[in-house]
């Protein structure tokens, strides 16, 4: 037994029984004169049950703001590399336009 080999209290374990598939919470306080003692245990199957399946939930969610993350990211640079492309256009033009506008200006 868990407490009884070492004569210590052993407070709100988490016990798994197979038999039952259920969780306890164990408490198990050994009396001064070391004769006996008493345990207490309080089912925790519900509450940890809510716990796994929350738990799930969060890595569920977690997952999902991993992939909306990735896929704005991935939006982001596709939408700068477009701007990057039209802004070396824009610039080119511009600059045809100004040499153009220069030389009329020579030429007067």
């Amino acid at each position: 037994m868990l407490a009884q080999s070492d004569n210590k209290n052993l407070y709100n374990k988490k016990v798994f029984l197979e038999k039952t598939g259920s969780y306890i919470e164990l408490t198990i306080i050994v009396l001064k004169d070391k004769k006996g003692m008493y345990a207490v245990m309080k089912d925790i199957t519900q509450e940890t049950k809510s716990e796994e399946q929350l738990d799930k939930v969060r890595l569920e969610t977690l997952a999902t703001t991993d992939e909306v993350i990735k896929k704005q990211m991935r939006v982001a640079q596709e939408i700068a590399s477009l701007l990057g492309e039209t802004t070396a256009e824009t610039k080119v033009a511009l600059l045809k336009l100004k040499r153009t506008i220069a030389g009329e200006e020579e030429k007067k």
